[in-house]
């Protein structure tokens, strides 16, 4: 057994890329997911070669604008490996030994370079996967803990049944948002590069302050959104802009595909400030009544992290539909 370092314009690359599809040969959902590398913040690949196959891989990012207590961390992302001790251990050794060649004294993982780009392991299975939601074996956490991985933050996404008469209650603020320059529309995917531009400044702004937010470039948020666009309904789509026809708020959903019943909620967000408090929850009650009236049956809230102010609003809607696990380990 041996490990290499790669790059992507590497001629041994492909070691890297083929273990993704190796890793799942019947998972058509997993081979749809392109488990992208980020460009931006890459140091390097590993790959753990056993009789001239890729049984194990791993990238390295190093990110500045992510901190852990003030200090510089190695990110590990694009994950994969057999479900073998020998093999985990040896690659988890080689992470551990680059981490102390850079001096750098702590490790967070998953994360592929941002919390734009996938991150978190799936910790539960018994529900069935929805459409945009990241997608790897379960044993990856256990690999992770057994090589002193400590959990880091907890997530989960919600299940909310679309027979939720408190929704109405929202609805009834809409004209108070109104009376106040907030006007509430659908997006138009003829003028998409357009939209994508106002969702970056909003997206840039409100998220700012999120847990290890870093900065993207319009180009990337452009590119990442485009590969969604072909899936978007645009009824399910709400944006709220204030009379400077500036984005105040957004709800972005799309139908799960891999569940015709279920419409899955990939962001809401709305400014801070009185004015647009219960704004997020304007948006999605109209999207719920939307949606039941278009036959579906529920909503899938995806990756809401652990005692936020939006937890506290999901637990009073539905029930947890499956959960996930961001990892830190220390190095001394």
């Amino acid at each position: 057994m041996k490990i290499i370092s790669t790059q992507p314009h590497s001629t041994d690359f492909g070691l890297f890329t083929s273990l993704s599809e190796s890793s799942y040969p019947h998972n058509a959902y997993r081979q749809l997911q392109s488990n992208s590398l980020n460009w931006a913040f890459l140091y390097k690949c590993l790959v753990v070669i056993r009789s001239n196959q890729s049984v194990g891989r791993v990238a390295l990012y190093l990110n500045p604008h992510i901190k852990y207590k003030n200090a510089d961390v190695l990110l590990v992302g694009n994950y994969e490996c057999e479900d073998d001790a020998q093999t985990a251990m040896f690659l988890h050794q080689s992470i551990e030994n680059e981490c102390k060649n850079l001096n750098i004294n702590h490790i967070i993982g998953p994360i592929n370079g941002s919390t734009w780009d996938d991150y978190r392991f799936r910790t539960s299975g018994d529900s069935h996967p929805y459409f945009l939601e990241s997608y790897h074996h379960l044993y990856y956490n256990q690999q992770f803990t057994t090589h002193q991985f400590e959990p880091l933050a907890d997530y989960f996404s919600f299940i909310e049944y679309l027979d939720n008469e408190e929704n109405r209650r929202h609805l009834q603020r809409e004209s108070y948002y109104n009376q106040n320059g907030i006007q509430i529309r659908n997006i138009d995917l003829n003028r998409y590069d357009e939209e994508l531009e106002k969702l970056f400044r909003f997206s840039s702004e409100v998220f700012s302050q999120n847990f290890l937010y870093s900065p993207i470039s319009l180009d990337i948020f452009r590119a990442k959104y485009q590969k969604i666009k072909p899936f978007i309904e645009p009824e399910y789509v709400y944006i709220a802009e204030n009379s400077a026809n500036e984005v105040v708020a957004f709800l972005f959903t799309v139908p799960d595909v891999l569940n015709p019943q279920n419409i899955v909620g990939k962001t809401v967000a709305a400014r801070s400030g009185r004015l647009y408090a219960g704004l997020g929850g304007l948006l999605a009650a109209k999207l719920s009544l939307n949606a039941r009236q278009k036959g579906f049956r529920s909503i899938i809230h995806a990756y809401i992290i652990s005692h936020s102010k939006s937890a506290n609003f999901s637990a009073s809607k539905g029930e947890v539909y499956s959960r996930y696990r961001l990892y830190i380990k220390n190095v001394d």
